[in-house]
């Protein structure tokens, strides 16, 4: 039996380790392709084909401006011979160190399965009231995330993501890039469940998200179990994962979830390689690779938890004069590099180095002025965070300061505060040096991480202090702020003023689902929309895919031709439609002040 089981074992670990070592050759031949392709055809040919090839992608107008640009396809073209000989080298590096990269994938199956049994045996070691206290914890926070899932509709960066990428399939995905929407790794994981035809586009767009945040918490609890005891675990995650950053981005399309999940994963796994008195050397190291380079293919923001990570391991490292081992830490990063750069590189070369580092939605490098314009939209992303308004960043610097005055009296005073108090700094030290180096803050939705790692901290203090304090009464104290700070992070549930419904891109949302029950009623052949990312335009896409029939989307932003027009003020002055009555006006709209929504005159008549 045993052995049938570890022979099962190492196909499956042979399968998963092909996989994975034909994901990097894939892709330098998938370059390679592009690069041969480019060389191969003209401009104009090249264009035509994305249309062919992707009909309903993102406008061939915008993505020729913002990503393949005539310098662009002449730098491609003057250069392909270094690209070819560049490709090449890559693949013979990468087949020339073949049988060690064999031992590393097989290493990184083995510490995945290592994990997996740690997580299991967390779990059947757990007494019966242990056990059935571990499922009603976990058991409301999938409710929770279920109710989000239900009452959030698609959002419009969420739909984006869908109509652009996900919808047309792995290889237009892994090399478009006109706008920051293209979380490309999540998206990809996106685009092989959208072949699963029974799924809908929320589902296919959700479910890694909802996965992830599963695996987050789970694996969460199981190390507070083991490294501290039940009752501490459990006040941890049920103090952090009703908080409404978290509990959003959870059960939203986007890859910040399944990023904060690669930033402990690469926290941990580095810890564990470079610093654990126990695993150090042994255990983590591809872990933390491969988990990294899954951060950063995400999405470019995994700098800002990467920096800090960097910064904390040199600190601890130099601090210990542990020279062999920085080594093996700037060799691995190194590493990290090869394969993000592997993984990125069909997108730089079929939509440019400009697009993927300087998207025009993405602000930046401007100057200090500028900088010091957007602190107010810095100060509304940090109240945001933390889901209190100026009372939550009050209660964030309280609780800074206080902790630090318990482990100045050393009342909390174990190796976890150490090197939280290290890794703190560091993050704190990564957004201010990028801050300054960008002239940009980051955005709230990038420090999902933060987030978590404050609540995970704050937790951790409030328990070791109140069992110093009040010991006689600490568990029911405990019970009692858990289920506070519960309550105050659930209170959408409960207070009209912060309820889903009244958000206003959900407003919007059933706004337009409205209009377009109504204009469906005019059997319309056609809906004209005049920009690929407004609301209407992408809304009615989503409406047609849940309700099927023989229209069809043009899109035109200089004649009327469709049989409903939404066409937003920016567009109004260039033509005038005749033959159409003007059925809405003063719609909400990105593209300008309002969208006015015109019916052609002969479906009305109909």
């Amino acid at each position: 039996m045993l052995t049938d089981r570890a022979t099962h074992f190492s196909l499956l670990k042979n399968i998963v380790c092909s996989f994975l070592l034909f994901i990097p050759v894939s892709y330098l031949f998938y370059s390679l392709a592009i690069v041969l392709f480019i060389s191969g055809n003209s401009r104009d040919a090249i264009l035509h084909f994305y249309q062919q090839r992707w009909p309903g992608a993102f406008d061939m107008e915008t993505f020729s401006e913002r990503c393949f640009s005539p310098q662009w396809y002449s730098w491609i073209r003057s250069n392909h011979i270094v690209l070819i000989v560049a490709i090449v080298a890559g693949l013979s590096i990468y087949f020339f160190y073949i049988k060690k990269l064999w031992r590393f994938f097989n290493e990184l199956v083995r510490e995945v399965a290592r994990v997996v049994r740690f997580m299991i045996k967390i779990f059947i070691d757990l007494s019966t009231k242990e056990k059935i206290s571990t499922l009603i914890l976990f058991g409301c926070i999938f409710a929770y995330r279920i109710y989000f899932f239900v009452n959030f509709p698609l959002l419009p960066d969420e739909l984006c993501s869908y109509l652009f990428f996900v919808s047309k399939g792995y290889l237009l995905t892994a090399i478009c890039y006109p706008l920051p929407n293209n979380h490309v790794g999540y998206n990809l994981i996106c685009s092989l469940l959208g072949y699963l035809s029974f799924l809908s586009p929320r589902v296919v767009m959700r479910l890694p998200s909802m996965i992830g945040d599963f695996l987050m918490f789970y694996g969460l609890f199981c190390l507070f179990k083991y490294f501290g005891s039940f009752k501490r675990a459990l006040i941890v995650v049920a103090g952090t994962a009703f908080c409404f950053l978290l509990s959003l981005y959870a059960t939203q399309g986007r890859g910040y979830h399944l990023q904060t999940l690669c930033t402990m994963l690469s926290v941990m796994s580095c810890w564990a390689w470079f610093i654990s008195p126990r695993w150090r050397g042994v255990a983590g190291y591809p872990l933390f690779v491969v988990s990294t380079v899954a951060g950063f293919y995400i999405n470019p923001v995994f700098t800002y938890q990467f920096l800090a990570l960097v910064l904390m391991i040199f600190f601890i490292l130099l601090k210990s004069k542990e020279c062999a081992k920085l080594i093996v830490f700037i060799y691995s990063i190194f590493i990290i590099i090869f394969f993000v750069t592997v993984l990125y590189l069909p997108l730089i070369l079929g939509s440019s180095w400009n697009a993927v580092v300087n998207n025009v939605y993405v602000k930046g490098n401007g100057s200090w002025d500028e900088l010091a314009d957007m602190l107010p939209d810095f100060k509304f992303s940090i109240n945001y965070l933390f889901n209190y308004g100026n009372w939550g960043l009050y209660i964030f610097i309280m609780s800074v300061l206080f902790s630090f005055y318990l482990y100045a009296r050393r009342i909390i005073k174990d190796y976890f505060y150490l090197h939280a108090f290290f890794y703190f700094m560091a993050v704190i030290a990564s957004l201010t040096i990028l801050t300054i180096y960008k002239k940009n803050f980051p955005i709230e939705r990038s420090l999902c991480f933060f987030v978590l790692l404050v609540n995970v901290i704050f937790l951790n203090v409030c328990y070791d202090a109140i069992k110093y304090y009040i010991p006689r009464k600490a568990n029911l104290i405990l019970s009692l702020f858990v289920l506070f700070k519960i309550t105050g992070a659930v209170r959408l549930l409960y207070w009209d003023k912060y309820a889903i419904r009244n958000r206003d891109t959900v407003k919007i949302y059933y706004e337009l689902q409205n209009d377009f029950r109504a204009l469906a009623n005019f059997h319309p052949g056609s809906w004209q929309i005049t920009d690929d990312d407004d609301y209407y335009s992408m809304y009615v896409r989503l409406f047609l895919i849940n309700h099927p029939d023989k229209s069809r989307i043009v899109l035109n932003h200089g004649t009327a031709v469709g049989d409903i027009i939404f066409l937003p003020d920016t567009y109004q002055n260039m033509f005038f439609p005749k033959r159409y009555v003007k059925w809405a006006e003063n719609k909400k709209t990105e593209k300008g002040e309002a969208l006015a929504i015109y019916v052609s005159a002969s479906i009305i008549r109909e």
